[in-house]
């Protein structure tokens, strides 16, 4: 038994009932029949959140109050105010509860959520449940379903795979914690892939190959950025081991930015970004400060091929036991693309071109392609081992060091 079962029986001791309790079937009726009595409550727990509404759900939890002698008693007692919810993958509220809990942080991470409350998912599989027969179970319960619905029960798994475009993606195989595999300052390939934007977001991706797997070790996302202040972030959150290691962090940028205007196509070679260009821009802020700006992998068919690439480096070698590409646990909007990202019904190979959420995977995508063909770095001379040791940051990718 993993440490789960602990978790859970302390965060129950600290919803230990004071007063009367009510069950409420929230299929039977909406939430607002219950709420409009004007009864306050200081505990809800819910059982199968997902198949309920997210907007009953913010109807009971609205009814979480103390007043007078009950918020005395509860201050003295050391209790809070708290909803515990429960729940299987799957149903009609799946998308909200994932995104309410899920996808924030990693599993086990508390974290405050965008209306100010504390937050907590804690993963549990089959066989953190002490009280059923597992084989049965698995047998006569599990055995009937598809093989991807049976995976979302048997492991928790929260991706729901179904009308996805990677289902073969796992937060268990393709999800690390930087400490499981720091990358040395030296010795690792390493690129930043972007994708511009304005309205929709700019996404940068960061990521090195070590020892023939590539590691994604940062991400980033903002809208409303001009072009030099995306290229000012990426420089900003770029450490010393991205920009110091001997050879310059390489930013494959969307070939759309190498244009005048977005009618303009050039006549200029491959990295030679036009005045007024978005690259230039790019270029100004990047070029001789350790980053060298260089046009996406881009041509007839590019994008399905770099799908396709990304399909080959998510299967497990059978030789080393890994994956081609581990991400580290705090990309949450990468993660969370790479499990959301709908398969194009028209074209199978390909992301639903007219989703909106693609452009992180877009930049990841630039940066693979780029970095895949590349070797490892030279090693760093004397003086630039010297400089690097004069800065007193990390040896490892800097994750500790850059603000996500």
């Amino acid at each position: 038994m993993r440490d789960i079962r602990a978790t859970v029986e302390a965060a129950w001791a600290r919803m230990v009932p004071a007063g009367e309790a009510e069950v409420w079937d929230l299929e039977v009726e909406s939430a607002n029949h219950y709420v409009s009595w004007g009864n306050l409550t200081i505990r809800n727990c819910f059982d199968e959140l997902t198949h309920y509404e997210k907007s009953w759900y913010s109807e009971v939890v609205s009814r979480l109050r103390a007043t007078g002698q009950v918020k005395a008693d509860m201050d003295r007692y050391g209790l809070q105010l708290r909803a515990l919810s429960a729940s299987n993958p799957g149903g009609r509220g799946h998308a909200w509860v994932k995104d309410r809990f899920v996808d924030p942080a990693p599993m086990g991470t508390e974290f405050v959520g965008d209306d100010g409350t504390d937050r907590l998912f804690i993963q549990a599989t089959l066989y953190d449940n002490p009280y059923i027969d597992h084989e049965d179970y698995i047998r006569n319960s599990l055995g009937p379903l598809d093989p991807e619905r049976r995976r979302a029960l048997l492991e928790g798994d929260w991706t729901i795979p179904a009308g996805v475009r990677f289902p073969q993606f796992r937060e268990s195989i393709h999800v690390i914690k930087p400490e499981d595999l720091p990358i040395d300052v030296i010795g690792h390939a390493r690129v930043c892939g972007v994708d511009f934007g304005f309205n929709d977001p700019y996404a940068a991706v960061w990521m090195a190959k070590v020892h023939g797997v590539i590691v994604v070790y940062r991400e980033d996302q903002a809208t409303e950025l001009t072009d030099e202040q995306q290229a000012q972030r990426v420089l900003e959150l770029s450490d010393d081991g991205d920009l110091l290691h001997g050879d310059d962090l390489i930013v494959p940028l969307d070939e759309a930015a190498w244009r005048r205007s977005p009618k303009h196509v050039g006549s200029l070679p491959d990295n030679q970004a036009p005045l007024g260009s978005m690259a230039r821009a790019y270029m100004d802020v990047l070029e001789g400060k350790g980053a060298h700006v260089v046009k996406a992998t881009h041509g007839p068919g590019s994008r399905a091929h770099r799908w396709a690439t990304l399909d080959r480096m998510l299967a497990v070698d059978e030789t080393t036991g890994l994956p081609g590409i581990l991400i580290y646990d705090n990309c949450r909007q990468l993660i969370r693309a790479i499990q959301s990202a709908p398969r194009d019904k028209r074209k199978p190979d390909d992301v639903d071109t007219h989703w909106k959420d693609d452009h992180i995977l877009d930049a990841m995508s630039y940066g693979y392609m780029e970095l895949l063909g590349r070797d490892y770095h030279r090693p760093l001379s004397g003086h630039e081992r010297l400089r690097l040791e004069g800065t007193n940051r990390s040896v490892t990718a800097g994750v500790q060091s850059v603000s996500f």
